[in-house]
């Protein structure tokens, strides 16, 4: 009898994983591994494969179809237990003020806006001798677009555009957000704020990040109507904010409004600490899990039902080091079709129509994500699923927790009310929003999706502008007919 990985074989092999472990001369474990991942699952009907004694079945793993025995003996008892925990319903985590909260702007750690062009992590060197931008006038409406006259180098080089928006000229308040969305430059581990980010201008997290010579704003312009001090923010705040991104639109409308808010403020950042829903508004930092809980959270505060959805792939959990091969997202229900929807800002991911657990079978399931190093479909990505509720309502389940319906799971729990306001108190009756804007003469680099390995030379020769600003004003009352 052999044993791999405290997985023990009682089946003789096939004459197939025979031939392999003759010719190959490989060991016989590793010989069997082989087998085990390249065979279907018709082909391995006759293998039995046993676990250590008082330990779960994991042979042909009735809720699992198409897992190989080696992916299920990855999995914990406690991953392949099918008995659902009790169904109590407990009152919703949802505090009034955060447990944490960026420091003073004195503070924090400097520089507040810096930026890299290159593996050494160097600032893209500034030559003065180069023309500023020049903006045209803007048009005061719902999103407005901020344009500046395009650059013509002589030497051939690529103008990339770089824009930065907010409601304070130190561009460092809660409403600030920058085009093309880009990524910080290195993980910073359990930040409480946006302090001494250094961001990668080559590098981001959308599909297709745009970086010409026109700002378009990705939500309404009246979303930027936060207070200028992150010390400000708090529940209240966070309801009255959701409540200004649904204002006056439908349904489908709110859930992009929502998506693209959250797509474009929250800094990616590494946690390995527990942070609520509400601390992530009042850092305006997350990683996955807590970026998309704010998505989920904002959405029920407009009446739209969400839930948590995390899942991995447990060969790349084991055998590789990409964090864990774990993902957590989120996705709300559609009351009249009675399904659950994708949602996933942290990845620029919202499918309507598609839930993780439609991945394995559906097209999408193919996209590859993470970085150039480090891909995985999606399909793989929420192999398996977990389900939670981003408030503590009720205990998580797995995907074999579910009786084989994981639609059903997250639609009966009440949702949280916002306090009521009147229309008057969600938006100011002016904002001036300031924008700057410099630009980049690159040697032919793009800012790139984080998943596209960059040129290596593409980060030599990159010289940038000075920054051009430029400010605006907006009346939100009288945009939203509020009188």
């Amino acid at each position: 009898m052999r044993c791999i990985d405290g997985v023990r074989f009682r089946a003789p092999m096939t004459s197939f994983a025979k031939a392999v472990y003759i010719l190959s001369g490989m060991p016989l474990e590793q010989a069997i591994r082989s087998v085990l991942r390249v065979f279907r699952r018709e082909d391995r009907a006759h293998l039995q494969i046993d676990a250590p004694a008082g330990e779960p079945q994991v042979g042909h793993y009735p809720a699992l179809p198409g897992w190989t025995p080696d992916e299920i003996a990855i999995l914990t008892p406690d991953q392949l237990s099918t008995n659902p925990p009790p169904p109590v319903l407990r009152d919703p985590a949802f505090p009034d003020e955060p447990t944490r909260r960026p420091p003073p702007r004195a503070e924090q750690p400097e520089p507040y806006h810096a930026y890299t062009h290159n593996a050494a992590g160097d600032d893209p060197p500034e030559d003065q001798a180069l023309p500023p931008l020049r903006f045209t006038p803007v048009e005061p409406t719902f999103r407005p677009q901020v344009r500046v006259t395009p650059v013509e180098d002589e030497a051939g080089r690529l103008a990339v555009y770089y824009f930065e928006a907010d409601t304070v000229d130190t561009f460092d308040s809660p409403n600030f957000w920058r085009a093309p969305h880009i990524l910080p430059w290195k993980a910073r581990w359990d930040v409480t704020g946006r302090g001494g980010v250094r961001y990668s201008i080559f590098r981001s997290g959308h599909h297709a990040p745009h970086s010409g010579p026109v700002l378009e704003f990705p939500f309404r312009a009246t979303a930027m109507r936060l207070p200028d001090d992150w010390r400000m923010l708090n529940r209240a705040e966070l309801e009255r904010h959701a409540l200004a991104l649904g204002y006056a639109l439908d349904r489908d409308a709110t859930i992009r409004e929502v998506f693209d808010w959250v797509r474009h403020t929250i800094v990616w950042s590494a946690q390995s600490k527990v942070r609520s829903t509400l601390d992530v508004f009042c850092t305006g930092v997350g990683a996955c899990g807590q970026a998309n809980a704010l998505c989920s959270l904002l959405l029920e505060l407009n009446g739209i039902r969400t839930r948590g959805v995390s899942g991995f792939d447990p060969i790349i959990r084991k055998e590789t080091d990409c964090r864990g091969g774990g993902h957590s997202a989120a996705e709300y229900y559609d009351e009249d079709n009675q399904r659950w929807n994708y949602i996933d800002p942290y990845l620029d991911l919202l499918l309507p129509g598609v839930a993780a657990a439609d991945f394995d079978a559906h097209e999408i399931g193919d996209l590859a994500l993470g970085t150039a190093a480090c891909l995985r479909p999606l399909k793989r990505q929420f192999m398996y699923r977990r389900y939670f509720d981003r408030l503590n309502r009720m205990i998580p389940v797995s995907m074999l927790q579910v009786d084989g319906d994981e639609r059903r799971w997250g639609t009966r729990w009440p949702l949280v009310q916002p306090r009521p306001f009147a229309p008057g108190e969600l938006f100011p009756e002016t904002q001036t929003i300031h924008v700057r804007a410099r630009y980049l003469l690159t040697n032919g680099q793009r800012v790139l999706h984080r998943s596209v390995r960059p040129n290596p030379a593409g980060g030599t020769g990159v010289v940038a502008s000075p920054w051009a600003t430029t400010a605006f004003e907006i009346r939100p009352r009288e945009l939203l007919g509020i009188d």
